[in-house]
């Protein structure tokens, strides 16, 4: 199983209701405590993650630097962190209590790295498809609480490519049909194109490197995630060279070979969804937007997420194209 991914997003929340009785302003309400939460589980993941952190607010001190303080994030050694797991019926089937982990690998940024501290699986624990899950943060020295639960998403099943057998040819007048059967519980899917190619110098064919171009499809919504839906996406062939030339430079010096083609599934239950819509960037004037958070007295995201791949093999009249065609002859493909 693939190594478990998670989301390290965090944001600072300020309370600042106006309100006084004397002449000067506090902005700044009564300390309450708020967990802010992050989980995304997959089904294929084989230790899944939580990233547990503090809302702080400080008088004296700006946002950004308490941000760089590490005891300003995290709560001490006092919480329980757990998973209830739902079946069909409604019932805890088991609980799950999650270990914390120190990790060493945060990306730079405003908030305290390299260090972090997450929650974590124990080993062996498998997520299932057939149940949902409850999360459970709860302060053992205060009792504050704060949990949501989450469907898992299930696999996707593709239509076309079905397999890696599949040949895909790319008519310049003409459409091409891709499709799947979307998995229960997903909301949405990003759809990517990985075209694989290595390249050389003509004075040199041995120096092989190999190169990815992603071409990204798009993303589709469902109209209804409990029910198993065939999901379409119709593209002409046409898009498909003007993709290549618009994205491999031209170089007189260089040879290229196709060495395969995939399309990626990247998938996400619906809390997952608002959560990534509500934060995108606002293209209109107004640039404030809701916080979503499907976390009870807390703020954050709980869902779950799944990926897929369907790899296929280009064909020959395609290969063909893209050594003679006007549009990409000048890449300089060969067989």
């Amino acid at each position: 199983m693939r190594a478990a991914t998670f989301l390290t997003i965090c944001s600072l929340f300020f309370i600042l209701p106006f309100y006084s009785c004397e002449t000067d302003l506090n902005v700044n309400a009564d300390w309450k405590e708020i967990s802010v939460v992050y989980g995304l589980l997959n089904a294929d993941d084989s230790v899944h993650y939580i990233k547990v952190s503090k809302a702080f607010l400080n008088e004296n001190t700006s946002a950004i630097e308490v941000a760089g303080i590490q005891d300003s994030l995290y709560h001490q050694d006092s919480l329980s962190v757990f998973l209830q797991e739902i079946n069909d019926r409604g019932q805890i089937s088991r609980e799950i209590h999650l270990r914390r982990t120190y990790n060493e690998n945060k990306e730079s940024g405003i908030f305290s790295y390299p260090g972090q501290y997450l929650y974590r699986t124990p080993p062996g624990v498998v997520i299932s498809t057939d149940h949902s899950y409850t999360l459970f943060v709860r302060n053992l020295t205060s009792g504050y609480e704060t949990s949501a639960t989450t469907p898992v998403v299930n696999p996707v099943t593709p239509i076309y490519p079905g397999n890696a057998q599949t040949q895909i040819q790319f008519w310049r007048y003409s459409d091409i049909r891709f499709s799947w059967i979307a998995g229960l519980d997903a909301k949405f899917y990003h759809v990517e194109c990985d075209f694989f190619y290595e390249e050389f110098p003509k004075t040199d064919p041995s120096d092989v490197v190999q190169k990815t171009m992603v071409w990204r499809l798009g993303q589709y919504l469902l109209s209804n995630p409990a029910i198993k839906e065939e999901m379409t996406l119709q593209i002409n062939g046409e898009i498909f060279y003007r993709t290549i030339v618009s994205n491999i430079p031209v170089n007189a010096d260089l040879q290229r070979r196709v060495t395969g083609i995939q399309f990626r599934f990247a998938s996400g239950a619906t809390e997952a969804y608002y959560y990534i819509t509500l934060n995108e960037p606002s293209a209109g004037v107004v640039q404030r937007k809701p916080e979503y958070t499907n976390m009870s007295n807390g703020f954050g995201v709980f869902s779950s997420r799944h990926f897929a791949t369907a790899p296929a093999s280009l064909g020959n009249e395609s290969i063909d194209s893209l050594i003679l065609g006007s549009h990409t002859r000048d890449l300089n493909f060969i067989r």
